[in-house]
């Protein structure tokens, strides 16, 4: 049957119409350039001695370079790595709480017949499956010397810069928040990437992602707390120990001879002696975490012979408080191990430079800001140490403003339904004035800065060291 050109004409502006809502906001230049130099990303499975890692690296101009011999990496989105199926099933699953087991049949059936083929169906309509994080490839070449300017090279230098030594820069190593998995924060880790880091962005399976692969290849589910009636209240610290422990782990894995390896497989090998390459830890070996994360960062901090030259907390989450939920419930400063050595015995012993970003959401959280005041003083540097501890807290801004989510929905419906996650301020130059914030404390506090980044990260880095205000599209608080 052939239909009328009317109706044809009607269709195409319906598609039309629907394409431009639910197009979701472009990343600015200022966050990730298109025209700076590439970055790579490399994942690496879970093992027994690793959680899943994908790390986020300074990549070779020549990856952008298509030749007749040389054909460019394939571009990365959000979900390369897994896919956004089981990104929507951890999330679902883990919202129907703790009694939607999938014990009983009638709830199996549900889940298979109806919830699961609908979330298939989601997973492919959402544009956020299939955007790409710009200049970002899959097992793009490390960046050379040769390389290593801010100008793309043409292609007829690609040649000579394979058999170049690469540049080192500092390692990054990040803690995802609660539910979250990671991805959430993946174009942070790639604009911090672009700017001269190697950065892991570590995959937690300790049961506190929304979903996590294994090693032995199963899925672990998000795994309830005990209800606020029988509350455990060492449930989270021990996650929260096990989680520093894989931010460890991740560390030892990105820093130990290739002949130390578990992987049979050659590939593996290949792309982890590369990125050994270009990894420098004497620069700094720098910890980043979000929300649950920020309170991994504090603990790994605690651990026996930690790797950490610098801290940052983003958003962090350090107090637990049931009372409100249940009479006598408990609350408690967390994670416990970084309280109480602040409080036993003075300033913590590593003397790491941190830095604490902190959502107007979470410093209207009376308790809450005043365990990040009180977690800051254990963290207090001495008289020598360059780089202070600082507090700064984003105006106007939510809890999910530090996570990539305002580039995965189109602006109508973060105005709808996340402007309480959001905050009343200017999403994306929040984003930016994080991305600026961040790497002007990195560039900071490592021993050797590459200093071959943009004007922009110079003049943010001048006006933090002299303690006055980033300039940038949001006020900021200090305290």
């Amino acid at each position: 049957m052939k239909l009328s050109p009317l109706f044809s004409a009607a269709a195409a502006r319906t598609a039309a119409q629907h394409s431009r809502t639910m197009r979701s906001i472009p990343v600015p230049e200022s966050v990730l350039s298109t025209t700076g130099p590439p970055v790579g990303v490399r994942y690496f499975g879970a093992t027994e001695q690793h959680p899943p890692l994908r790390v986020f690296y300074p990549a070779s101009s020549s990856t952008i370079a298509t030749t007749k011999q040389q054909r460019r990496p394939p571009s990365v989105g959000w979900f390369s790595d897994t896919g956004l199926f089981p990104y929507l099933q951890g999330y679902v699953r883990m919202s129907l709480g703790r009694e939607f087991g999938l014990r009983r049949f009638r709830q199996q059936l549900l889940w298979n017949c109806i919830v699961v083929p609908c979330l298939r169906l989601l997973s492919w309509i959402l544009p956020v499956g299939r955007q790409r994080l710009p200049n970002v490839y899959q097992n793009a070449p490390v960046r050379t010397r040769d390389s290593s300017e801010t100008t793309l090279m043409s292609s007829s230098t690609t040649a000579s810069s394979q058999s170049s030594s690469p540049d080192q820069f500092p390692l990054i190593i990040f803690s995802h928040g609660l539910t979250g998995t990671g991805q959430e924060n993946a174009l942070l880790c790639a604009a911090w990437a672009q700017r001269g880091y190697v950065v892991a962005n570590v995959h937690h399976t300790d049961g506190s992602a929304c979903f996590a692969p294994l090693a032995n290849g199963t899925t672990l589910p998000y795994q309830h707390p005990p209800p606020f009636v029988h509350y455990d209240p060492n449930f989270r610290p021990n996650q929260i120990t096990i989680r520093a422990q894989q931010l460890q782990q991740a560390f030892d894995f990105l820093t130990r001879t290739t002949s130390d390896s578990s992987s049979n497989s050659q590939d593996h090998d290949q792309g982890l002696s590369e990125l050994q390459r270009l990894m420098d830890p004497s620069q700094g070996v720098l910890a980043a975490g979000f929300s649950y994360g920020a309170a991994t960062v504090a603990r790994a901090l605690m651990m026996p012979q930690s790797p950490f030259t610098a801290a940052l907390f983003l958003d962090g989450w350090f107090h637990i408080d049931t009372s409100s939920m249940v009479p006598g419930g408990t609350e408690f400063n967390f994670p416990p191990p970084a309280f109480d050595h602040g409080q036993t015995k003075g300033a913590l012993p590593s003397h790491v430079p941190t830095l604490f970003l902190n959502s107007q959401q979470f410093a209207n959280y009376t308790k809450l800001y005043k365990a990040t005041q009180l977690l800051a003083e254990c963290y207090k540097s001495d008289s020598n140490t360059k780089q202070p501890t600082n507090i700064v807290i984003l105006p106007d801004t939510g809890h999910q403003s530090f996570c990539d989510v305002v580039f995965w929905l189109p602006p109508w419906v973060l105005n709808r339904f996340l402007k309480g996650a959001l905050g009343a301020a200017e999403p994306i130059g929040v984003y930016d004035d994080i991305v600026q914030r961040t790497c002007a404390f990195f560039h900071e506090v490592v021993t050797n800065p590459n200093k071959k980044d943009s004007g922009v990260l110079e003049t943010a880095t001048s006006a933090m060291s002299n303690g006055e205000e980033v300039p940038t599209t949001s006020k900021v608080k200090s305290a």
